[in-house]
């Protein structure tokens, strides 16, 4: 499906590595979103080869297209100013909990793979606009094909998900705090942990 990977590394050799991991991939199409903490958020080095990066137990499931129906950061926050959108959570009940955009509908799942039931037995209307939303954007890739695959045609994702939101619109639509995956637990609307 692809590669998703966070790293702590020093400020002051961010860019270097940057290159680095573009020279080891062998593409400049990586998307870094950058944060900062006065200490490194993780104890050691994990590899973890998957059949799929976020589990639905649908490796057939992968995006075909680089920008599959999303939105910039800019154009979320503009269509969240709109009364006929149905806001979806892609994410846990747990990271909902810390945190969540205003009026958010909750699918209650305690693991990813639960979202294709929640879809089929939601009743969301299949004629109306659905803003999905997820951490930093990989659950959203698969959450819009499963959409879509169930008949919903009017789905757009938030590019980059919550943290590339919050670096634009850090007092914009978010309520709370965004749950990480280290040792910060969660990140306040500027970020920081």
């Amino acid at each position: 499906e692809g590669l998703n990977a966070t790293f702590s590394v020093d400020k002051n050799y961010a860019e270097q590595f940057k290159s680095a991991i573009i020279d080891m991939v062998g593409t400049s199409d990586i998307v870094f979103k950058d944060s900062f903490t006065e200490r490194h958020p993780f104890h050691d080095l994990k590899v973890k080869v998957r059949k799929e990066i976020v589990s639905l137990s649908r490796p057939d499931l992968v995006p075909r297209e680089k920008n599959h129906h999303h939105l910039t950061p800019q154009e979320w926050h503009e269509a969240m100013k709109s009364p006929d959108v149905v806001v979806v959570d892609t994410r846990n009940s747990y990271e909902y909990e810390i945190g969540h955009f205003q009026g958010a509908l909750d699918p209650k799942t305690r693991e990813f793979n639960e979202f294709p039931e929640w879809v089929r037995q939601s009743q969301l209307p299949k004629d109306k606009k659905i803003l999905i939303y997820c951490t930093g954007g990989i659950r959203c890739e698969k959450a819009i094909l499963e959409m879509e695959e169930q008949g919903y045609k009017n789905v757009y994702q938030l590019e980059g998900g919550i943290l590339n939101y919050l670096k634009e619109f850090p007092q914009g639509h978010w309520n709370g705090e965004c749950f990480v995956f280290d040792y910060r637990v969660a990140v306040d609307q500027n970020l920081k942990p």
